[in-house]
Formats: structure tokens, sequence, C-alpha cells
């Protein structure tokens, strides 16, 4: 029998994993927030630098974050359920995230995503349709559901 999915931190809807740059992130298709599990984001951009950062970052509509560091919420790991600490994603003061003190990964909420992976992008030529092709059928899923 397989393990029931994890479930989102914000929203408790099921997380989906969902292949980008020959790594699973898992996504919840209802408030669009993403969790990396531990070393997922760099493994992302080490595959594909021009294009799976980018094109990651252009798929989420990205809500603006005006969240303060003092904010009340507190979210569960969606791997072993510890309260999760805020910080701001590798010191930048752009994309400011939930990460698990057991080094499980971290969650990104919509805005977050898109700002996570703004300063990745470099001039290049565009993605490979392959990874346009696999971000357009996730949107389509979002659209879908919530549809």
């Amino acid at each position: 029998m397989a393990p029931p999915p994890m479930k989102c931190p914000r929203c408790a809807k099921a997380l989906y994993p969902h292949p980008v740059a020959s790594t699973e992130i898992d996504v919840c298709l209802s408030c669009e927030g993403v969790w990396f599990d531990e070393g997922e984001i760099r493994r992302i951009i080490a595959a594909e630098p021009n294009y799976a950062a980018s094109a990651l970052a252009a798929s989420w509509s990205g809500a603006p974050i005006a969240e303060e560091l003092s904010s009340p919420r507190e979210l569960a790991c969606p791997r072993c359920g510890l309260l999760m600490s805020r910080f701001f994603y590798e010191g930048k003061r752009q994309a400011l995230v939930d990460g698990c003190s057991n080094r499980c990964g971290l969650w990104a909420d919509d805005g977050e995503v898109r700002a996570i992976f703004e300063g990745t992008k470099t001039a290049s030529p565009p993605p490979p349709p392959a990874l346009w092709s696999a971000l357009g059928r996730l949107l389509k899923r979002i659209v879908d559901r919530r549809g």
C-alpha cells in the first residue's frame, strides 16, 4: 500500500509530486505552495541553470510578499510534523520561507517560489520544450481544480 500523500502545511490539502529538472517537488494545487525536500532547490538550479529556475518561477502567479518575520503563523513540517522556522532564503530579503529544523526541507508559498528563483535567471535561449510542457501540464491541473 502506498503511503498517504503529504499534507500542505498551509491549507492541509494533499501535496502532489511534480517532476522538475530531474527532481520531484511536492505541490499544493489549492494554495500553489511548494515543498522542497532538502537539497532540491539546488539540484533544480544545477540541473538546468539557464532554464529550470526561471521557468519554475514564471509558472507561479506570485502574490506580493507582505509578511513579517514576527507573523504569528507557524507551520508544521509535512515530513516530520515539527514546527518550522521562518527565515529569508539564503539570507536575501526576497523570499521569506519556512524551514524544518530537522533539515527535512522548506516550504515556499506561491509568491515566495518566484522570489527564490528570481536571482538565478540569466540571459539565455528559451527553455527546452519538454520543460515548458511539464510546467504547462501542472498549471492546467491547477486551473482545472479551481474551475
